[in-house]
This record gives structure tokens, C-alpha cells and sequence, in this order.
């Protein structure tokens, strides 16, 4: 699913399965932990990369409402015309960062905040959220995962849409495989687009530093391409055991990429399937990363291609 406007370029060795599955899907975070990247290289970064080989996979860039100002100034001094898509991240202050976003797309400059990312802990918080709504802002509400469905199905009612943690930097911070796949389940049954956030690094489940320090505690970190395929599992029907069996899924032998589709031990997803998935469910994954997800796809991607 690319984002508007955007030319998709793809490597010619990731098949269209692949692309199909993870065209804009990277929401580069790199402003928060762990890369915590000061705000001139993580726009540098950014600059590179949407004007690199790999922008098919780039999505936004993610950062706190209240640094949308010095952002400003620090997209002006790199080079490029592209119109950068924004997601801001508002804290605790909603009145006052909504009020910031809409300022912020008044003006002429070389990026626009099209969505904005939210916690919510109740149905209040969810409507309070929906009366702050910026017009032409695609607002994503996070949800505890252990009480997803009634509050996915309060956002859905307000036309916003749905957002899952799936890690942090420690390992508790990381949900198990069953309360994932509730909220996939949840997500599909109420028909709520979201994305996902925290831990995405790697395109598989497996353990993994929990930060980039040399001494970093380890813990076993969820997979993008473990989270997207659930998600389309989900979406087809398949059992409950399936779901959670692809959530923890740590061969790249398991899957095999081509022209039209994906195989997962057999089970076959079609690339009709894997566009709805990212068209009508998981929109996008937050990574502090992107050249990471990037670069560790091509050798499963193109395994059997």
C-alpha cells in the first residue's frame, strides 16, 4: 500500500509478494528509544533514505508533536523536494498538540502531518481523543492488548483507527504471542485499520538485543513479517493456533516469497490477500530503524524467488 504520490521504486530481487506485503510499510521512529538519534541525523537519515533505492519500504516519519517546530528548521537545511508524510506522537498535553499539528499543516513547508498516533486507556479517553480529531489527520489510538476489542470498537465508531505495542526495552515490556493475537483478532473482527509499534526490528521472531548498548539485555522480540503475515492469516480465517504459530515463527525457510504471494509451511497467501491485509488492517509498523527491517528482509524475501 503506497503512500499517495509516492513513486514505488522496488529492488528488481524482492518479489511482488514481498513489495505487495511491505510497500511504505516502516514508520521510521528514529527519535525514540532505543536509537533515541538526535533530530538533525535522524532528518538526514530520513532524507537519505526517501530518496534512496529502498523508499518503497519507507513510510513516515514519527515524531513528538512538540518538536514539529524544530523539525521544521531542521528539514530546511537538507536537500530535496519531496513532501515529507509526518505521524506526530502526542503526549500528555492532547489540546494543546492537536493545536500544534493543525498550525504546523497551515503552512508552506516540505512535509505534512497526515497522521497522528494517541494512548487511550478508556471509551472516555477514546472520545475525548475523537473531539480533538485535525481535519485530514489519520488519528491512531493505542490500546492495552489485554482489553483491545471494546476500545478498537469505540475508535472504529469515531472513524480513527487502532494501534498495538508489541515491545519496549526490556523484556516484560514485550506482550506474549496469545495477547498479540487477540488483538489481531480483535482489530479484523471490528474491521479498524491499525499499526504497530515497539520491537519490530527484525523481520522474524527470535532473541535479540533489547537495545544497541554492547552489554544490551537480550529477550525474544517479535517479528515484522511475523506480525503482517498473523494479520493476514487472521483476515483469511485460519485457526486461532495459526495465528499465534506465525507470531512465533523463527525459520526463514518456513516462508517462501514469489510473484503472487507467500508460503507459509504450505498454507498459501495470494498477493489479493496480503494487499487487503494492508489496505483494511495493518497499515504500518513503527521501527527506530529503517535500513535494519530493510536490509534483513532481502535473504528471506528472496530465498526462493
Amino acid at each position: 500500500m503506497a503512500v499517495p504520490g509516492r513513486e514505488l521504486t522496488t529492488a528488481p530481487a524482492v518479489p511482488a509478494g514481498a513489495r505487495a506485503l511491505l510497500a511504505s510499510v516502516v514508520d521510521y521512529a528514529g527519535l525514540f528509544p532505543p536509537t533515541s538519534a538526535p533530530l538533525a541525523d535522524a532528518v538526514a537519515h530520513f532524507a537519505e533514505q526517501i530518496e534512496g533505492p529502498d523508499r518503497w519500504m519507507l513510510g513516515r516519519f514519527v515524531l513528538p508533536a512538540t518538536r514539529l517546530e524544530a523539525f521544521a528548521q531542521a528539514r530546511a537545511r537538507v536537500p530535496g523536494d519531496t513532501v515529507w508524510p509526518l505521524s506526530a506522537v502526542i503526549g500528555a498535553d492532547l489540546k494543546a498538540d492537536t493545536a500544534a499539528i493543525a498550525a504546523f499543516n497551515t503552512l508552506p513547508r516540505m512535509a505534512v502531518v497526515d497522521a497522528m498516533e494517541v494512548k487511550a486507556a478508556s471509551e472516555r479517553d477514546v472520545a475525548a481523543i475523537a473531539a480533538r480529531r485535525v481535519n485530514g489527520v489519520a488519528t491512531f489510538v493505542e490500546v492495552p492488548l489485554e482489553q483491545a476489542e471494546p476500545l478498537l470498537t469505540a475508535i472504529h465508531a469515531h472513524g480513527m483507527f487502532g494501534k498495538g505495542r508489541m515491545g519496549g526495552v526490556t523484556a516484560d515490556s514485550i506482550p506474549g504471542p496469545r495477547a498479540v493475537a487477540a488483538f489481531i483478532r480483535a482489530a479484523v473482527k471490528v474491521g479498524v485499520p491499525f499499526k504497530c509499534t515497539a520491537g519490530l526490528h527484525h523481520p522474524l521472531r527470535g532473541e535479540y538485543r533489547l537495545t544497541y548498548a554492547p552489554e544490551a539485555p537480550r529477550g525474544a522480540m517479535f517479528g515484522y513479517l511475523n506480525v503482517l503475515l498473523a494479520t493476514a492469516a487472521a483476515r483469511a480465517g485460519w485457526p486461532q493456533r495459526d495465528v499465534e504459530s506465525l507470531l512465533i515463527e523463527q525459520s526463514a525457510e518456513s516462508l517462501t516469497f514469489d510473484a503472487d504471494g507467500v508460503t507459509w509451511r504450505g498454507r498459501r497467501l495470494d498477493t489479493t490477500a496480503l494487499d487487503q491485509t494492508r489496505a483494511d488492517s495493518l497499515r504500518s509498523f513503527g521501527s527506530c530503524s529503517f535500513r535494519e527491517p530493510v536490509d534483513e528482509l532481502v535473504p528471506i524475501a528472496t530465498r526462493s524467488a
